[in-house]
């Protein structure tokens, strides 16, 4: 990546939209071929959100889903799905108005829609920090994450809610830079907004209005923290509020969702058993409608209690080491738990990204590799980020949803909305490299370093001559007579 910085010339920076175009184009051209090659039937959560849709589109309600490996209450016992379904049906419901009817290619096509301007954004989010040449950087980044040119088939809500955190962000630059107070606010509202949409599909994206929050508190933009912060509460609770209203009048029962419901707890109380995978057993006693939903409520507390307890402070140390190796450790970020759902096709790149493919280790190897990568050429920018609140606020995203993650289930998946973060973040810390260690300064460094080599193989020899210059003046005052002092 340095020698890329380093061959990026400022011409390149004058065709800056074409590139950022061209990498876009790039992405979705290699996803169409994707989507061909890896298509595969949806299960579980996945099938829920897909059927859902196309079942609300077709029919007009989505309630009494039946399947395969599909509960017959989801939306009841999951409603945190339900958003990433009415995204979906939204899309559905436009294409069939084209007359378009392919639900699986409209919904990998349209993730590849959200990736590539994701990408897009994020490119212009580091030319506005750091410059044109950062924007270009950022984009060879992205080009380098192998699992983002296979991500477009696996539209769930983990993609789907991808373009959500750096939209918000996106619109948070751009109110730095208006001069009118109206238009300001116009922009903190949409991008408010936007964390209150991105919300109803993955709940972990309000962490980015919580991080702009904290970062022009930080910065001591009190007025400005005053509007967004307003802003973002009236954002959520207008939509929530309206999203649960017509839901919930028109095609869920909420008494019959109050006894179904799984508590918030569940995923807790996942997150302190063993490393924090899924547990069938929680799972039953969390979804157990013969028992009531308080007494239930009451029942995860307890055990959550119990092994906090059990754990102590340095067992429960040791979980955080070992959930964070989890989250972190995989860059391959999960995408074979839904590419291996029935294949429709063999292609030979299933020997890489399927789990039981002959080269997955391999793949998933270099994936992690790069990831590793990008998160520790991230760390080059805390210095810049005091100084900057829009990179202050990505930064702070990134540490919320590790410390989020820390209580919650265990899957490397769920930072997969934030990753777009890390690697722009890392884009612009091999930025911030390259202007310390240019060539100029590398063969600055090199010299100097040569100089002292060369003093310190000089300063031995200097050393010897004092020393034997010493000896012969020694030598020189011991031939001379005695003399004492009456003589004198």
């Amino acid at each position: 990546m340095y020698l890329i910085t380093f061959l990026i010339k400022p011409r390149a920076e004058k065709y800056f939209y074409f590139i950022l175009g061209g990498c876009a184009l790039t992405y979705f051209i290699v996803h169409i071929v994707v989507i061909k090659l890896l298509q595969f039937d949806p299960a579980w959560d996945l099938k829920a959100i897909y059927a859902g849709a196309i079942k609300w589109v077709e029919t007009g309600t989505f309630d009494g889903l039946n399947g395969s490996n599909l509960h017959n209450d989801y939306f009841y016992i999951f409603p945190n799905n339900l958003g990433g379904m009415v995204f979906l049906a939204f899309i559905f419901k436009i294409a069939n108005l084209l007359g378009l009817h392919n639900y699986f290619w409209i919904a990998s096509i349209f993730n590849s829609f959200l990736i590539c301007n994701t990408i897009v954004l994020a490119s212009l989010i580091a030319k506005n920090i750091l410059g044109k040449k950062a924007g270009i950087v950022t984009l060879c980044c992205f080009m380098l994450m192998p699992a983002f040119y296979f991500m477009a088939p696996v539209f769930y809500t983990d993609s789907l809610s991808i373009i959500f955190p750096m939209l918000a962000l996106y619109l948070f630059t751009l109110a730095k830079k208006t001069p009118k107070l109206w238009l300001e606010i116009i922009i903190y509202f949409s991008s408010a907004l936007v964390c209150a949409l991105g919300a109803l599909v993955k709940m972990p994206v309000l962490i980015v209005g919580i991080a702009i929050c904290i970062s022009l508190l930080c910065n001591k933009k009190f007025k400005k923290l005053l509007f967004y912060s307003i802003l973002l509460i009236v954002c959520c609770s207008a939509v929530m509020g309206t999203f649960n209203g017509y839901v919930y009048s028109k095609h869920l029962d909420k008494k019959i969702a109050r006894e179904k419901e799984v508590s918030i707890l569940y995923w807790v109380d996942l997150a302190f058993t063993g490393d924090g995978n899924y547990n069938g057993d929680i799972f039953s006693m969390a979804s157990d409608t013969s028992i009531p939903p308080e007494t239930r409520k009451d029942m995860l507390k307890k055990d959550i209690k119990k092994k906090i307890k059990e754990l102590n402070l340095d067992g429960i140390i040791k979980l955080f080491e070992r959930k964070n190796a989890i989250i972190f450790g995989n860059g391959e970020m999960s995408l074979a738990d839904f590419l291996d759902d029935s294949p429709k096709n063999s292609p030979k790149i299933h020997d890489f990204l399927l789990y039981n493919g002959k080269h997955y280790e391999t793949y998933k190897l270099i994936c992690t590799g790069v990831f590793m990568g990008m998160i520790l050429c991230m760390l080059f920018t805390i210095k810049k980020a005091f100084k900057n609140d829009v990179l202050f606020a990505m930064l702070l995203s990134v540490f919320g949803i590790a410390l989020f993650l820390l209580f919650w289930e265990t899957n490397c998946r769920y930072i997969t909305t934030f990753i777009p973060f890390i690697v722009t973040c890392s884009g612009m810390g091999i930025h911030q490299l390259y202007n310390k260690l240019t060539p100029k300064k590398i063969k600055q460094i090199i010299v100097k370093a040569k100089n002292i080599n060369q003093t310190k193989q000089q300063t031995p020899a200097n050393s010897t001559l004092k020393k034997e210059l010493s000896n012969n003046e020694d030598k020189k005052l011991q031939s001379l007579p005695y003399i004492t002092t009456k003589d004198s």
